[in-house]
């Protein structure tokens, strides 16, 4: 990868990005959209829940919305390692189209991934190579640790729920235990990738 910064510097803005409160939001975008699309495929458009009570299905549905988020972060890093920088805009545009055309119809959502696509859109057809590969290789990164962030929330909020669960009888014990091996397993799978990224494509 020639010209560009050393790989420190992009590892280290997109996890401040990815810890910083309102920015955090904004740009974990794609990796929603990854995960919503699953579910909308598996679930359909009214039928998207968030991990409560880790039935099978919606543990399915999200363990497969992880995953190819996973999977998204490897094929953005062989396009960087392949300098095919211009592509990731490219997929990740088409993701948020996609995402427009099928399932996205609250406003306030509406405009957010309008604006993310304005903004890639607009690096695009500026077409500058240098600010094409920064970005390009930044968005790789960015996606990455947006996905590792999400599954190791998944494992928090089990822990941080223990509690709770511990508090409404011996058998909502195995809920928990189910929450928690669900969360180290995300978990795990990420750190995995992410080794496997850096030992493919980064060294």
């Amino acid at each position: 990868m020639k010209e560009t910064f050393p790989i420190i510097i992009y590892l280290a803005l997109a996890l401040i990005i990815s810890i910083a409160p309102f920015v955090r939001r904004y740009f974990s975008i794609w990796n929603l959209l990854i995960l919503e699309g699953v579910q909308f495929c598996i679930a359909g458009r009214n039928k998207r829940r968030k991990l409560e009570g880790i039935k099978v299905k919606e543990a399915f549905v999200l363990y497969i919305g992880h995953t190819l988020s996973l999977f998204a972060a490897i094929g953005l890093f062989y396009l960087v390692s392949t300098n095919n920088y211009i592509f990731i805009f490219y997929f990740l545009i088409a993701l948020s189209g996609i995402a427009l055309l099928l399932w996205v119809r609250h406003l306030i959502r509406i405009i957010w991934i309008i604006t993310a696509m304005l903004l890639l859109a607009g690096l695009v057809y500026l077409h500058d190579e240098t600010t094409i590969m920064h970005g390009g290789i930044f968005l790789a990164f960015l996606i990455l640790m947006q996905a590792i962030f999400a599954s190791f929330k998944v494992l928090r909020s089990s822990i941080a729920n223990r509690k709770v669960y511990a508090a409404t009888g011996f058998f909502a014990r195995f809920k928990w235990i189910q929450r928690m091996v669900f969360g180290l397993v995300l978990s795990c799978q990420s750190l995995y990738a992410g080794f496997f990224i850096v030992n493919a494509f980064l060294r």
